[in-house]
């Protein structure tokens, strides 16, 4: 399944690598990309992957907050 998720804080390169590392660190999420304009993360996951499990591991990570999400069939 492919998600995108629209994300706040993100705001330099650093939280780009913030939230990169962020969703490596859930099992099963292969990132395809995270952008500061349009701050988004757009990533892959083998399994279905719940909204409040991405976000907690991108508020360990920082300020970041899913401000939308869409999930498509990849």
């Amino acid at each position: 399944m492919k998600y995108t998720y629209n994300i706040s804080g993100i705001a330099c390169g650093g939280c780009i690598k913030n939230v990169t590392d962020a969703l490596h660190s859930v099992p099963g999420i292969q990132v395809e990309k995270v952008q500061k304009e349009a701050p988004q993360a757009i990533f892959n996951a083998d399994a279905p992957i719940s909204e409040a499990t991405v976000q907690s591991a991108l508020s360990a990570r920082g300020k970041y907050t899913i401000v939308h999400s869409e999930k498509t069939e990849a």
